[in-house]
């Protein structure tokens, strides 16, 4: 298996997959991951909650009022939970400042605060900031290492 170098044109990444972020590090929107809160909009703990939800609503209304039951009524609830939970996740993030919104991300938030992250430690931060030096020296011409 032959390495290619980082700079070959087959590993480079479209420069437009870096605008929005190498415009928000231009503008500092970007400052140290350190004070960059851990918990994430678009992290798929987000979708549990509503998936749960969404399964025993389903549940309720398929086995209880309309009486189906078997695979195929398990697979329908199922393909039908987690297409409304997207879609309800999708919709909260297009209207994040409504209090449904982000009640509706609020158990996400919580499982991520109390169970699924972490703090970085130091050496993490470190190892972070010098990939990220390295990837924008590489792939983002004229940014530098910022």
């Amino acid at each position: 298996m032959a390495l290619t170098r980082p700079t070959d044109r087959r590993t480079r990444l479209d420069p437009e997959v870096f605008r929005l972020p190498v415009q928000k590090l231009r503008d500092g929107y970007y400052t140290d991951a350190a004070q960059t809160p851990k918990e994430h909009d678009r992290c798929g703990s987000n979708l549990i909650a509503p998936m749960l939800l969404c399964t025993l609503a389903g549940n309720f209304v398929v086995r209880s009022l309309l009486r189906a039951r078997g695979p195929v009524a398990g697979l329908g609830v199922a393909l039908g939970s987690v297409a409304l939970s997207v879609e309800l996740f999708a919709w909260s993030e297009r209207k994040r400042e409504r209090p449904l919104a982000r009640a509706f991300r609020r158990p996400g938030f919580e499982m991520q605060r109390m169970f699924a992250t972490r703090e970085p430690t130091p050496e993490q931060l470190e190892v972070g900031r010098a990939a990220l030096a390295e990837i924008l020296r590489l792939e983002v011409p004229g940014l530098g290492a910022h």
